[in-house]
């Protein structure tokens, strides 16, 4: 057994002879030129193919926090309640553990994009006014990112919202860029509604709703791509948690999540942020 060993030990050596020798032969034959063209090749090579594989694998809603970032939170009942487990603000602070984020929850409970629930027992001013408590809020607190995840309450009053839903939206992504007056743009992310889950008893069927929610979550969906902004799709990325392959409802009621439904919503936003 010593002896083999030797013999391998032998011919291990002769290999890295062979190589050397090789590389030797190849370096003694090629003149300098040549050396240095066949250098450029490789480069060029490898930079081709990193650029190949970044176009393959980048993502149009890629989507990268940056140190300092202060992250605001706006939106109806589906953002307050997120507030209660805190899972996106966990997960990311988790992502990004140097990064010093900061998180602020302006959302409220049964709101609008016209901002109608926080303006309580001002209903009586101009629809005009309403978004002003949002402004106030955000200039207080003068964020870098703004998630907006509104459209459930708004769906509650059918189709003939849906025109209003969509101008409110508009002015209040046009009003946050410009009574905020940052030296950078604030950067901008959507959510659609999630899906109304079917739960039985005496809750209502959703079959209807969905369909009202289809509806504002494809006009959410227009408003980012026109805007050139990241969008995150619930009503179709989560959807239904009884038809999940776990069949674990992500809702209380069918239509505003738990700390499960929070957490997918988590790994959801991951996955289409890469982040």
């Amino acid at each position: 057994m010593y002896r083999d060993r030797l013999d391998l030990m032998d011919m291990k050596k002769k290999n890295v002879l062979n190589v050397n020798a090789l590389s030797c032969f190849v370096t003694q034959v090629m003149t300098a030129s040549q050396r240095i063209f066949l250098a450029l090749t490789i480069l060029m090579v490898s930079y081709w193919m990193s650029l190949n594989l970044e176009a393959q694998t980048a993502s149009p809603q890629a989507f990268h926090f940056q140190e300092n970032d202060r992250i605001a939170l706006v939106g109806d009942t589906f953002l307050e309640r997120e507030q209660t487990w805190g899972m996106l603000e966990t997960r990311l602070t988790t992502r990004y553990p140097h990064h010093r984020l900061v998180f602020r929850n302006f959302a409220w409970s049964g709101d609008n994009a016209a901002g109608q629930s926080r303006a309580s027992f001002d209903w009586s001013k101009s629809r005009d006014t309403w978004q002003d408590f949002i402004l106030r809020e955000l200039e207080s607190f003068q964020p870098t990112v703004v998630m907006i995840g509104y459209g459930m309450a708004s769906s509650l009053e059918g189709m003939s919202a849906l025109s209003q839903f969509r101008a409110d939206m508009n002015r209040l992504l046009d009003r946050i860029q410009e009574d905020l007056k940052q030296k950078d743009p604030v950067r901008v992310i959507l959510f659609s509604p999630v899906r109304h889950e079917a739960m039985g008893g005496d809750l209502p069927a959703p079959t209807d709703h969905n369909r009202v929610l289809k509806s504002y979550t494809s006009t959410i969906a227009a408003i980012a791509k026109q805007r050139g902004v990241p969008f995150v799709d619930l009503f179709h990325g989560l959807g239904d948690g009884h038809a999940d392959a776990y069949k674990r409802s992500f809702t209380d009621n069918g239509i505003h999540p738990n700390a499960y439904g929070y957490s997918r919503i988590a790994d959801h936003f991951q996955a289409v942020m890469q982040c």
